[in-house]
């Protein structure tokens, strides 16, 4: 039995979009990861008297981190193998 591995490497289009995808985390993270008195506007759903709900979208968001990371190394990666 016999399975065939699809190998797909990341293109440039994909880069753009974690790219993207990294700029708008990092907006929702510094935009909306705020408790107690830092909170803009008025929150509809709070969790408890100093947490909106709206702040673990801001928590979950940190990833934007990561994604700058891997698409740093993933460039310098492709740009060796193409120097080659």
């Amino acid at each position: 039995m016999s399975e065939q591995i699809m190998v797909r490497d990341v293109d440039k289009n994909d880069a753009l979009m974690a790219r993207g995808l990294a700029i708008l985390s990092m907006l929702i993270l510094h935009l909306f990861c705020r408790t107690g008195s830092n909170v803009y506007g008025t929150p509809l759903l709070w969790l408890n008297a100093k947490t909106p709900f709206v702040y673990w979208f801001g928590f979950f968001a940190e990833i934007c981190v990561t994604l700058y990371s891997f698409g740093g190394g993933y460039g310098v990666y492709v740009s060796g193998q193409n120097g080659k």
